[in-house]
This record gives C-alpha cells, sequence and structure tokens, in this order.
C-alpha cells in the first residue's frame, strides 16, 4: 500500500514539473515568435533612396529618417567614409540592407527596432555580377598602402600624422616608424610631424610608400634679439618670449604694452582704464615692489626707456596716461622679453622687473617697396547693467517710504513708464581706426625705411577718444668692406587724448552717477538747463553734464632719436658707440 503511494507521489511530481516546462516552451516560443514578427515588420518597411556617391554613414542616416530603425555600429570597423551608389524604388529595407552591406563584407542584427552592424568573419564568398557593379564605385580606386617613416639618420620616428590630403581620414605611425592605410590611386599622403618638415606624396599605384623626413631648421635659424644682441634661437638660454610683427598686428591696439595682452606666457598684462589711449600694467616677474614701480623697462632699438605712465595711479579726478602709446605698434618688427634674472647684469635695477626689447622695421636691400596696412573697426558695450526703469523706480521708492512709515511719494508709479536710461545718454557706439604707410628698400650699401601712421579711436562713452600721428625714419649704411656700420632712428609722434573721469563715485565719476542717478527726471530742467539731482543725498549731478561740460585735452609731443657708429674689429668682435636725443 505505501508503495503504490509514493508512485502515485512520484507522478504527480513528473506532472507539475513536465506542466512548467510546457508553459515556460510556449512562453518563449511565444516570445520568439513576437521578436521574430516585430524583426519582420521592421524589416519589411520600405524606403526610397538614390544618390551617385554618398557615404556609408550617410546612406544609413537617410535610411533612419525613413523608417523608425536605429542603427549601431563602429564607424572604423565598418570604414563608414566609404562612398556607395545607391538606387532604390520603394524597396524593403531587408533588400536594401542585403544589397548594400554584403558586399562590403558586413552583417546586420535586429533587435527590436535598431539593426546592429558587425564585420562579417570568415573567407569572403564569391560576388556576383550585381554585387561586383555595385561595389564597383567603392574599391575600383582604393588600395592598401604601407610603409616606414624615419628621420634624416635612418632612425624610426613613432607617432607620425599620416593624412590622406583633402580629408579627415588619415592614421598614425607605430612604435616602430610603420604605418598602414587605405587610400585611393590619385590620392596624396601628407606627413607632419613636430620638429619637421611637411612632407605630401602622391601615392599612384605604389603599394608601399616609404618617407625620410627633414628636421625643420627654419625655425631653429630664427634670431632673437637678447641684450648684448642677437642669437639664433637653436643656441638661446634663459628665458625668453619672442612675439612676431604678424602677432602684432592681429588686434588694433593703440598702445605696444596692449599688444602683448595674451602673445606671452608669464607675462600679466591688465588695462588699467577701457578709456582711448589708456595705460595699461605690465608684470613680468610679479609685484617685486610696494612704493616702487613694478612695471618692465622698455627698450626701442637699443635705447632703454621707463614707462612713466602711472597705468595704476592716475591721480585726482584724471584718467591714467599711458606714454607708450605715442609709439606706433605698426612700426615694430619684433618683441622679445627677458623674463629671467639675467636682465639684471645687462640692465641692472633697471631691469630687475623684467626687460622688453623693442626693434623697428628696418629697410632692406632691393627695390623700393611701397606698403599700406589699413583697418577700421566698431566698438559697443558688451553688456549693459541692468537697472530700474522709471515705474520700478518709483515703485522702490514707494516700498522705502512705507518701511519707514512715510507717505508713498508716486501713488501712480505706472504713469512714468520707461523714463531716462542714463548710460544710454552718456554713451555710444565706438570706433577704431589705423592706417599705415611704409616706404622701404635700398641697396647693398645702404637701406632705408620711412613709415608713417594714423590711429584714430573714438570711445564708447561721449567725449573720449585717442589720436595719434607718427612718423619714424631709419637708416643704415655699410662702409670699409662692410667693417664700418652707421645707422639712425628718428622718430616723432603727435597724440591728442581727450579723456572724461569715469571711475570714481559722486561728482566726477560719469559711468557710477550714470548707473545711480535716478530715472524719473528729465535731461534738462523747465529753462533748459541740466536737470541736477543726487542719488546718493551727498551730490548734486547730472551725468551727461559730466560728460560733455568737463574738458580735459591732453596733448603730447615726442621725439626720439637715436645714431650709432659700429666697427668691426675682429670676426664677432666689434666696438659700438650710440648717441640718443629725446624729449
Amino acid at each position: 500500500m505505501k508503495k503504490t503511494l509514493q508512485i502515485h507521489k512520484l507522478l504527480l511530481t513528473a506532472m507539475r514539473i513536465t506542466l512548467t516546462q510546457v508553459f515556460l516552451a510556449v512562453c518563449l516560443v511565444g516570445s520568439t515568435f513576437a521578436n521574430d514578427s516585430k524583426a519582420q515588420s521592421v524589416l519589411n518597411q520600405r524606403i526610397t533612396l538614390q544618390e551617385k556617391e554618398l557615404e556609408v554613414r550617410k546612406v544609413l542616416n537617410q535610411i533612419e529618417k525613413q523608417t523608425d530603425v536605429k542603427f549601431v555600429f563602429s564607424s572604423k570597423l565598418i570604414q563608414s567614409s566609404r562612398k556607395l551608389k545607391v538606387d532604390y524604388q520603394n524597396e524593403q529595407l531587408y533588400k536594401v540592407l542585403d544589397n548594400l552591406l554584403r558586399p562590403l563584407r558586413l552583417t546586420y542584427e535586429v533587435s527590436g527596432n535598431i539593426v546592429i552592424i558587425n564585420r562579417l568573419e570568415g573567407k569572403p564568398s564569391a560576388m556576383t555580377e550585381e554585387t561586383k557593379e555595385e561595389t564597383s564605385v567603392l574599391e575600383a580606386n582604393e588600395q592598401t598602402v604601407t610603409g616606414k617613416v624615419v628621420d634624416e639618420n635612418g632612425e624610426a620616428l613613432p607617432g607620425v600624422t599620416v593624412l590622406v590630403k583633402g580629408s579627415s581620414k588619415g592614421t598614425n605611425t607605430d612604435s616602430k616608424g610603420v604605418y598602414k592605410i587605405a587610400v585611393s590611386e590619385n590620392a596624396v599622403l601628407v606627413f607632419s610631424f613636430v620638429g619637421f618638415v611637411k612632407q605630401e606624396v602622391e601615392v599612384s599605384n605604389k603599394s608601399v610608400v616609404n618617407v625620410t623626413l627633414v628636421s625643420d631648421t627654419k625655425a631653429l635659424e630664427e634670431v632673437i634679439v637678447i641684450g648684448y644682441g642677437t642669437v639664433k634661437k637653436s643656441d638661446l638660454t634663459g628665458s625668453v618670449a619672442s612675439i612676431g610683427n604678424k602677432d602684432i598686428k592681429a588686434m588694433p591696439v593703440a598702445s605696444v604694452d596692449q599688444a602683448l595682452q595674451a602673445r606671452a606666457t608669464g607675462i600679466n598684462v591688465v588695462q588699467a582704464s577701457g578709456a582711448p589711449g589708456g595705460g595699461s600694467t605690465v608684470r613680468i616677474r610679479g609685484s617685486n615692489s610696494i612704493n616702487s614701480g613694478s612695471e618692465p623697462l622698455y627698450v626701442i632699438d637699443g635705447f632703454p626707456v621707463y614707462p612713466s605712465n602711472s597705468a595704476f595711479s592716475s591721480g585726482g579726478d584724471r584718467q591714467p596716461s599711458n606714454i607708450m602709446a605715442t609709439i606706433n605698434p605698426g612700426d615694430i618688427e619684433s618683441v622679445e622679453i627677458l623674463k629671467d634674472a639675467s636682465a639684471t647684469s645687462i640692465y641692472g635695477s633697471r631691469g630687475a622687473n623684467g626687460v622688453v626689447l623693442i626693434t623697428t622695421k628696418r629697410g632692406k636691400s632691393g627695390g623700393t617697396k611701397i606698403e599700406y596696412d589699413g583697418s577700421q573697426s566698431i566698438q559697443n558695450i558688451a553688456k549693459n547693467v541692468d537697472v530700474l526703469n522709471a515705474s520700478d523706480y518709483a515703485r522702490y521708492q514707494n516700498l522705502r517710504a512705507l518701511s519707514r512709515n512715510q507717505s508713498i511719494p508716486y501713488p501712480n508709479p505706472e504713469q512714468f513708464g520707461q523714463g531716462i536710461n542714463w548710460m544710454d545718454q552718456i554713451s555710444r557706439q565706438g570706433n577704431i581706426s589705423s592706417h599705415q604707410l611704409t616706404f622701404s628698400g635700398g641697396n647693398d650699401k645702404t637701406q632705408f625705411a620711412l613709415m608713417t601712421g594714423y590711429f584714430k579711436n573714438n570711445g564708447i562713452i561721449k567725449n573720449t577718444d585717442f589720436d595719434r600721428v607718427n612718423v619714424r625714419l631709419n637708416l643704415d649704411s655699410k662702409f670699409l668692406n662692410d667693417k664700418l656700420r652707421s645707422g639712425s632712428s628718428l622718430f616723432f609722434s603727435r597724440s591728442t587724448t581727450n579723456s572724461i573721469p569715469t571711475d570714481r563715485g559722486g561728482p566726477g565719476g560719469a559711468i557710477i552717477t550714470a548707473l545711480g542717478q535716478s530715472p524719473l527726471k528729465g535731461v534738462y530742467n523747465s529753462s533748459g538747463g541740466y536737470q541736477l539731482d543726487s542719488y546718493d543725498g551727498r551730490f548734486d549731478v547730472n551725468p551727461l553734464a559730466e560728460v560733455q561740460e568737463i574738458i580735459d585735452n591732453d596733448k603730447t609731443n615726442r621725439f626720439l632719436g637715436t645714431t650709432y657708429l659700429q666697427y668691426e674689429i675682429l670676426k664677432g668682435l666689434s666696438v659700438k658707440s650710440s648717441l640718443v636725443l629725446t624729449f
């Protein structure tokens, strides 16, 4: 009896397991049918696409736009930049994908509305005539090119960039200097590496292209001006920053110190005032003194000039002046900045804050050249400070009165509208005009350079402007088989600065006054005079009056003349005498 019960229990257990397996199998089969059905519906979508030559990734993008599928692939793995010829009219998606991907040795899997594209593993199958025709556009002119890149000594160069000219397709050499890239027959490979001259090579029908890169000696041969003379860049020791004429002319600036801003590492230039012709603070070795100045020493064509422009302490209500603004940046050939302590060994304590060596343009042998360089630009306030309009200002005054248990002064604030925007009253669109005319030339014995310039800057605050007229003549001559040299540099400039006090509060601080002045009252009173008001309860002022009625006209004439005589005693040993006149 017990044996019969045990068999009965075993049968029941087996039946439960069997029913569970059958249920799970049915569910899985149903899920499979569902997935297959969804995948089939996705692949049965129809598309229309006609292009003569279109990159693989763009073909897939076009398909995504016409269907609800999304493609997942690796651009590098499938070489998505290859071009295809496509012509499909209301064709089912699976047929399109088969025709497109199989010739490219690619396969795909469908998961929901996601199509995953992978490389087809195994040996390539034989192509049909239709397949060959479809891939002819893609592979007819492509070939694999390999090679090795070495330097002049035959040493392998790893990390050399190899690009197909006119495209973004490229690769890099490995640790042994070897590269491999697929290109068309008419491709041009561009090889580039830091410190070497860029080289271009036509592939033609070659499958192996070996390249020898040549060192870029031009950069190493560049002449740098230092305190004692000139030296090749390759022989340079010490901390020296060099700024060329192209960098200086990149932006229209009024002065040399402004031209240094963001042009060299380790140099901190801050414009102390936004007024036209305003001074700047230049820090090369930090702030070295509390009471004395920390400005660097400027040396123009061998003559030291210490800027007495107090860019950081204007004194009284006047705007900071800038003596360096009297020098035209367009006259400059190059600027070298001596940043380390070696400058003190040449210029003494005057070079403790660093030295800025300025070399102006000189004449060169050859025919006479006439050059014109001009620019015109405009200036606007980048972002105005948000202030209350008249209605809001009246509401503010009402709330202020209520907080003090006083009666409100403006029962109907809405009647005032926008009121007066004082910043609009005192500001305008500024502009900068710069013009430079240069005559240069000479022969083997004598060279000359005559430079004339005009610079005009109308500031964004009314009644502020800066203009400069300058002329410079540089002469160089050689005698006695080039052993004796003489030269002269004559420079004259006349600059005019119209400025107004803008940076301080109270009377004389036009910007602070304009931001705080009440927008309720007009610019003029009933008698036609300026409407005065006090924004802080201390002074009755009118921002427009401060701008238009205050006259601060500063005219500066500057002359700098230098002449020198140099004789070469031995090769590499010369004696030089200079005479300087300045006022």
